[in-house]
């Protein structure tokens, strides 16, 4: 009987200790917007994960008038209770203008791995001045009790370039409103 408890006592401490979270990574970004995946740590050959070639570090969105950003991520964790986020911060050049995360919710399982996925995304642009040249650095992190593990591009992050669209100028919405105006009456006087 001792054999057997010392054995059952054995059997769930090694369970306990396989069930431990030790890695997130496979991670991809998603853009709304172009309804298109970037790579950040999945993989680059392949696999069931390989959603995308394209690296999302160094990536220059171009100007945009909004940029939402969804996210896909791996856990080796084997368990219930861990939680999964994506970081962003925005910066104009070496300042913090923005910064807030995302939640990514269990998907399913793959494996020995668990999915996180959300893509519905953060518009990582909105509230920032127009006509204005940004960077957004993205990580991720895993948490489990009291365990946090993380995805980070050792620590430099996942960093990407876009511009906000310039809002024209009220003279120049002006002069358009006269225009189209003179368009109507010119309409209107033709017989």
């Amino acid at each position: 009987m001792k054999k057997a408890f010392a054995f059952l006592a054995i059997a769930l401490a090694a369970g306990g200790a396989l069930a431990q979270l030790s890695w997130v990574g496979d991670s991809y970004i998603y853009n709304e917007e172009l309804d298109t995946w970037y790579r950040a740590s999945g993989p680059a050959n392949g696999g069931w994960g390989n959603l995308s070639e394209t690296v999302f570090d160094a990536m220059d969105f171009g100007i945009v008038s909004t940029l939402t950003l969804g996210a896909q991520a791996q856990t080796f964790d084997q368990g219930g209770g861990t939680t999964v986020t994506m970081y962003y911060e925005v910066f104009q050049g070496a300042v913090s203008q923005q910064d807030g995360f995302l939640s990514l919710p269990w998907n399913r399982q793959e494996g020995a791995n668990d999915l996180w996925e959300n893509m519905l995304g953060v518009d990582v642009a909105a509230g920032l001045a127009p006509g204005t040249e940004y960077t957004v650095a993205v990580w991720f992190n895993a948490v489990r009790d009291a365990t946090t593990v993380w995805d980070s591009n050792s620590s430099a992050n996942y960093v990407a370039d876009f511009e906000t669209a310039a809002v024209p100028e009220p003279a120049t919405l002006g002069l358009l409103a006269l225009g189209a105006l003179a368009l109507v009456r010119r309409r209107q006087i033709r017989p």
